[in-house]
């Protein structure tokens, strides 16, 4: 099963921009400016980068919305991370 996290953007470089400050890598380059979609092995992964948007959630103009089943995705909000990262831990426990 392949879990995605798809972020959006109506800020031309707001994607890279985020993106560069979570990886190490600076050079990231994007097939496109506005959309950015990845599949992960591991939920947990997906825990990492919407942790990292949350924390960061005033100085980019993103919305992140993650699946971990298939065709359904969820908004990643302020609201419902802590849930929503609660979830993945009790649905997958380690």
């Amino acid at each position: 099963m392949d879990y995605i996290i798809s972020i959006y953007s109506n800020k031309n470089e707001e994607i890279k921009k985020f993106l560069q400050s979570f990886y190490s890598d600076k050079n990231i380059t994007l097939e496109n400016n506005l959309y950015w979609t990845k599949k992960f092995n591991s939920p947990f992964e997906i825990i990492d980068i919407a942790s990292c948007y949350i924390d960061n959630i005033e100085k980019f103009e993103l919305s992140i919305w993650v699946s971990i089943d298939k065709n359904t995705f969820l908004s990643i909000t302020k609201d419902n991370i802590n849930d929503f990262i609660k979830y993945i831990y009790e649905r997958f426990p380690i």
